[in-house]
């Protein structure tokens, strides 16, 4: 959003957006006004975000089925790097047990990071 919180819209089969009529809910964090989010998701019942905050590091929040978001009240965590303020970056889930990253870095590079559970 404009003033750096990430805000979700769902939708399930049956009814109308959560979002409608400027509904949508703020998971938290601060990051730069506009910056570009990666979501993917391993599974059903699981999201995962990544977002590059205002000082260059990238951070996670994650949700599954049954559970809030792990970055209500700011809680977003940091998985670290320094790169371009609120450059944008890619996520992947290859399996339910895997996530990749990539995002370009200060010198025009690639850079990946990777999870596996």
């Amino acid at each position: 959003g404009n003033d750096g919180r990430v805000y979700t819209s769902w939708w399930y089969a049956g009814s109308d957006w959560s979002g409608v009529n400027d509904n949508w809910r703020p998971i938290g964090g601060y990051f730069p006004a506009g910056a570009p989010i990666a979501a993917t998701s391993r599974n059903a019942g699981n999201l995962d975000l990544f977002i590059c905050g205002n000082d260059g590091r990238v951070y996670t929040s994650w949700w599954y089925a049954g559970a809030d978001w792990s970055g209500v009240n700011d809680n977003w965590a940091p998985i670290g790097g320094y790169f371009p303020v609120g450059v944008s970056l890619d996520a992947v889930a290859r399996t339910p047990n895997n996530l990749d990253l990539f995002i370009a870095g200060n010198d025009g590079r690639v850079y990946t990071s990777w999870w596996s559970g």
